[in-house]
């Protein structure tokens, strides 16, 4: 037998090995995330969830948006109607209706993974795909975020890569019809459409058109519609529009690039450098997804370069967004962690990233429970240290120029800045292979 054929036996029989082991871990990955939905969810939102999910398996659709003051959007709704249902036939404890309420985002969280390890298949590196996607589930601004917290970013997140994995493997209906759910999900997901637009009009024919102009009306119907009644067909824009001035900072919650400028809880609309921080918030998002299109024009036959180009876009838009809340950073870290498969070098920024995402996301849960009286003896110290330091009543919202939200924010500042020397090289790695 020959040299090469003793390799190639040895490959396959590794690659048996490593599969044979595939199951054992998937299983363990979700016993794990199943145990970390036990740890106390956020003080605020749960409460919110459990009502709706109870009022939507009750009394339906039609008076919901009229009942309660909601700023989402209806797609997550029917997973809450589910689980009210759920909750309603079996007769469970709240405690096990919470947790009907989690596990979708718990699901997203494993869908994410399978999806990083089905992109790592499509590029050859199928075993660096599956550790990645491994990673990714079980990263701590992650699970947090959906098995503790209990909110669903997890969701559009997933859903946004499925958008991007879709339109570069020829399936550009299902990635409308993924974005439109994605925006009808998290209307924050909106914020790639920049991108999204890019990858369908790239070989755009008046057919593909019109099958995605009816594909993704479609969607938006089918979520919108049931809860219509009474309402002109177009409610969902004027709901959007309203709820995004709920929050009216610059940012809120999220310590970004406005937390080191003083921006945290202010108005946006008040005077900053001459203008506002509303309108410099729009010139630096213009600046970003300028740059993130000539990136997809210039560069949109790389897979690479085209999540890369997500990761930055969505990054961007929280680092320089107003009204930005602690958990919209969220997309950016599952962009970057797809970014892993073709370049190592990424490993420090994605750690860092996603400790920055995990320490923000962490302290305003803290200080949920902490607004709202908890005594539980393992927040006695920070407690304490926020009174002695705040001189008021413990809020969920962090004051200006709170210094665990700087310290926080100039990380990640320092990570899209790093971000940027990145891209240039990347960029250049390109040019040269194309002169070759």
């Amino acid at each position: 037998m020959s040299g090469d054929t003793l390799k190639e036996s040895a490959a396959v029989a590794g690659l048996k090995d490593w599969k044979r082991h595939l199951n054992l871990i998937v299983v363990a990955l979700v016993i794990v995330k199943a145990l970390l939905m036990l740890f106390p969810c956020d003080a605020i939102d749960m409460a919110g969830y459990k009502a709706w999910s109870t009022h939507l398996a009750t009394r339906g659709f039609d008076d919901f948006y009229e009942t309660w003051h909601v700023v989402y959007a209806p797609g997550y709704m029917y997973l809450l109607w589910i689980s009210g249902k759920l909750a309603a036939i079996f007769n469970l404890l709240p405690k096990a209706h919470e947790l009907l309420i989690k596990i979708w985002s718990v699901a997203a969280d494993l869908a994410g993974a399978y999806l990083i390890f089905k992109i790592g298949e499509k590029i050859g590196r199928e075993r660096l795909g599956f550790w990645v996607g491994l990673i990714y589930a079980l990263n701590p601004a992650v699970f947090f975020n959906s098995s503790v917290w209990g909110q669903f970013e997890s969701i559009g997140a997933t859903l946004l890569l499925l958008t991007v994995y879709c339109f570069l493997n020829d399936l550009g209906l299902i990635g409308v019809i993924a974005f439109v759910t994605a925006v009808l999900v998290k209307p924050q997901s909106a914020m790639l459409a920049p991108i999204a637009a890019a990858l369908f009009f790239k070989e755009f024919t008046w057919r593909k058109f019109g099958l995605a102009v009816l594909a993704g009306l479609g969607t938006y119907l089918l979520i919108v519609i049931p809860f219509s009644a009474g309402k002109p067909i177009y409610w969902i824009v004027q709901h959007f529009i309203a709820s995004g001035g709920d929050y009216p900072y610059a940012t809120a919650n999220a310590f970004n690039f406005w937390t080191i400028l003083g921006g945290q809880s202010v108005a946006d609309d008040l005077p900053f450098w001459g203008l506002t921080y509303a309108v410099w918030s729009l010139i630096f998002v213009g600046a970003v997804i300028g740059f993130v299109l000539w990136l997809v024009w210039r560069y949109g036959n790389s897979p690479a370069m085209v999540y890369w180009s997500a990761y930055l876009l969505t990054f961007g838009v929280f680092l320089f967004g107003s009204r930005m809340h602690e958990r919209y950073l969220f997309p950016a870290l599952i962009f970057l962690t797809v970014s892993l498969l073709w370049n190592a070098r990424l490993w420090l920024p994605t750690v860092i990233l996603s400790l920055c995402h995990f320490g923000n996301t962490f302290y305003i849960y803290i200080r949920g429970w902490l607004s709202v009286g908890s005594a539980h003896p393992a927040l006695a110290g920070i407690r304490q240290w926020l009174v002695n330091r705040e001189r008021v009543s413990i809020s969920i919202w962090a004051p200006a120029n709170d210094p665990v939200g700087l310290v926080i924010a100039w990380f990640t500042l320092a990570v899209f800045i790093y971000s940027l020397y990145i891209t240039y090289e990347r960029w250049n790695d390109l040019t040269a292979k194309k002169t070759e």
